[in-house]
């Protein structure tokens, strides 16, 4: 699979239509119980999904939601502080502006 100018490799997928051709395929939701299964290990589990891009404003990541601030923050922060970032990040996928 071949990578297209402006498309992450994660936005590619082998299609009907032939190989590499790019779809709109969502980022799958991201919502804490989940990540809590994935990663039983953590604490409080992070969001990263190794999907690794920033938006167009270049003020958050697509793959896991969190802002600039977040992302730097996120090792520091309290179990308490992470689940605020949590809600905030499924509140982001529901169309908030938080």
């Amino acid at each position: 699979m071949s990578a297209v100018p402006g498309r992450s490799q994660a936005s590619l997928h082998r299609s009907p239509q032939g190989e590499g051709t790019p779809v709109n395929t969502p980022v799958p939701a991201l919502n804490l119980a989940d990540m809590r299964r994935r990663k039983p290990e953590q604490g409080v589990p992070s969001p990263c999904i190794s999907v690794c891009e920033l938006d167009l404003e270049r003020t958050r990541c697509k793959g896991c939601h969190r802002t600039l601030d977040e992302l730097r923050a996120w090792g520091a922060m309290t179990d308490d502080e992470k689940l605020v970032v949590w809600e905030r990040i499924e509140a982001r996928q529901a169309g908030a502006t938080v």
